[in-house]
This record gives C-alpha cells, sequence and structure tokens, in this order.
C-alpha cells in the first residue's frame, strides 16, 4: 500500500517506492517519474498532498514539492514551452 510498483512483463514486481499516501496519477518526462500523492487521511495524518520526482531508471527519490491542499485528483505533463503561456494567462 502507499507505494509505486515497475512491474515486468509478466506482472512481477521489479522495483517499488513507498510514498506514505494516495497515489493519485503519474507521468514522466525522459528521465523522471513525477507521481501526485494526496495526503493519507484515513490514518487520522493531516498534511498536504504533494507531487514526487523519481528517476525513471532505478525510482529514487530526486525531489519533491508540496501543494498548498489535502488531496490530489490527477496529474499531467505539460511541455515547457506552453508554462510561459499559462504564467502570462496568453492561453
Amino acid at each position: 500500500m502507499q507505494e509505486l510498483l515497475r512491474c515486468d512483463a509478466n506482472g512481477n514486481v521489479v522495483d517499488r517506492v513507498k510514498l506514505g499516501g494516495w497515489t493519485r496519477g503519474v507521468t514522466t518526462d525522459q528521465t523522471s517519474v513525477y507521481v501526485g500523492v494526496s495526503a493519507h487521511l484515513l490514518l487520522g495524518k493531516c498534511g498536504t498532498a504533494r507531487i514526487v520526482k523519481l528517476d525513471r531508471l532505478i525510482l529514487a527519490r530526486l525531489d519533491e514539492w508540496e501543494l498548498p491542499c489535502p488531496k490530489l485528483f490527477a496529474i499531467c505533463w505539460i511541455d515547457p514551452s506552453l508554462v510561459g503561456a499559462v504564467r502570462n494567462r496568453a492561453i
């Protein structure tokens, strides 16, 4: 529970990383895996949702960003060329 698993073609688990919350979406780029994680509210823990960045090859934790909310629904990859336009409200 509360893990991201990587399985081989036969469904056997080859890698796993504990994330400590409810996984809510996964996206990737060429080098990393990004996992949305909601706070684990059923255990009575308060907390915030976060996005965890993992190395794509070995699933090692590289970075983590807390979000200003306890729950996250999903995440998706946005092309970096669009980020400036979104920030400037051009699109």
